[in-house]
């Protein structure tokens, strides 16, 4: 899936032309069936409370029985090196313009970057509804590419995990 940056500053702001077409099409349909604005404002509210609402137990779903899920590259980092680090993440920067900023002098022919990569898979038994989750999380854009990480120096790190 392409998705377009439509500001250098602000990661989140992103255009996917082919959801675009979807919810223009969506909008029309809409303007077209319900007719007055008075019908699309009592619409517009159910859908947020009733989008809210599945958010919340599909995020209870995932994360109820999974408590224990935790970052594999930082476990596989512990358990390898017997260091923690923690850098956290930060919108819109690189990871080299992270580390220079916090004034790391280094050549980028001497260091690694050390990338989690976990792969969502579906259970035999999980429910339907999970399968744009699953779908969504396969498609997203990986830590090296959001952060523009050379690709010769990283080591991605990962593992499945079963939902």
């Amino acid at each position: 899936m392409r998705i377009k940056h439509s500001s250098p500053d602000e990661i989140g702001q992103v255009y996917v032309s082919k959801i675009s077409l979807f919810l223009f099409l969506g909008v029309i349909g809409l303007v077209i069936g319900f007719k007055p604005s008075e019908n699309l404002a009592s619409v517009y509210g159910i859908s947020v409370k009733g989008a809210m609402a599945i958010d919340t137990l599909l995020v209870a779903y995932v994360m109820v029985p999974h408590e224990n899920i935790a970052p594999l590259a930082l476990l596989h980092n512990l358990k390898h090196n017997k260091v923690l680090h923690d850098y956290g993440r930060t919108a819109g920067h690189t990871a080299v313009a992270l580390l220079r900023a916090r004034e790391f002098h280094f050549s980028l022919m001497e260091i690694s970057f050390f990338v989690g990569k976990e792969k969502v898979v579906a259970k035999h038994s999980s429910p339907i509804f999970l399968a744009p989750f699953i779908f969504m999380h396969r498609a997203m854009q990986g830590a090296t590419e959001y952060f523009k990480i050379p690709f010769d120096h990283a080591i991605e790190i990962g593992g499945h995990i079963e939902l």
